[in-house]
């Protein structure tokens, strides 16, 4: 099995759909993709409980159920750290130990507040975020285990996209190994490759009203990696509900 790490140093974009249990996982890996995402919203979906009311321990339950059955590098949602500071470690230990290639810490407030369901993200300073990430950094025992710096920064409405790019190319400098935003239009989609100077990861969600582009068209863009979050989920729900 190749590392995430190792699956970076290739030319070609990784493209990892999304998961929700060990099957699903299973069958992401049998059709030949070389990742397997863990988002969150599906564990959250899966669970019934959503997204904001899953606690770490699920997660990693979740996570280290799916990387056991898996060949191929898991990358999971470790949202906030699943608290402030004094939780960056376990969160990051958390993860290692379960088997997984990589998570992702995102800048929002946690917990989460309710309108966060309609959109409006509430966010904590570029100074706490970096403390966070210097914490995730310092607790990881094995560097083939990847930390993934997410910014929500860019996503409210009428906020410039550059509060994105600002904060991508801070927490790059953290030694994060990828980072992530979420442009809203095709010209945010084709200005952040261009303006952060990082591994840069694309979440393809449906529903958002995000473009979707093919991980072809993200690779000439100039994107290393792309998710795809709830396409099996939602596949899955319209199999069962007709």
């Amino acid at each position: 099995m190749q590392t995430l790490k190792e699956l970076l140093k290739q030319e070609r974009i990784i493209v990892a759909p999304g998961c929700f249990d060990p099957l699903s996982a299973k069958i992401v890996e049998k059709v030949g993709f070389p990742a397997c995402y863990l988002g969150g919203w599906a564990v959250g979906a899966h669970l019934a409980i959503t997204e904001p009311l899953t606690t770490l321990t699920e997660m990693v339950d979740v996570s280290r159920n799916i990387a056991s059955a898996l060949k191929i590098p898991l990358i999971v949602d470790a949202d906030s750290a699943f608290g402030h500071l004094p939780m960056v470690q376990r969160t990051v230990s958390s993860f290692e130990q379960s088997g997984v290639a990589a998570i992702h810490l995102e800048d929002q407030v946690v917990p989460k507040r309710l309108h966060y369901h309609k959109g409006e993200i509430d966010m904590i300073s570029i100074d706490e975020m970096m403390q966070k990430l210097e914490h995730a950094l310092n607790a990881r025992k094995n560097h083939d285990f990847l930390i993934i710096a997410r910014t929500d920064a860019g996503r409210n409405k009428d906020e410039p996209f550059t509060n994105a790019i600002e904060r991508a190319n801070i927490y790059a400098t953290s030694g994060a190994d990828m980072v992530m935003v979420f442009p809203r239009n095709e010209e945010e989609m084709a200005l952040a490759p261009k303006k952060i100077n990082h591994p840069l990861v694309y979440v393809a969600s449906e529903g958002l009203g995000r473009p979707i582009p093919s991980p072809d068209e993200l690779q000439a863009l100039g994107y290393k990696m792309v998710i795809y979050p709830i396409t099996p989920i939602l596949a899955a729900y319209e199999s069962v509900k007709t």
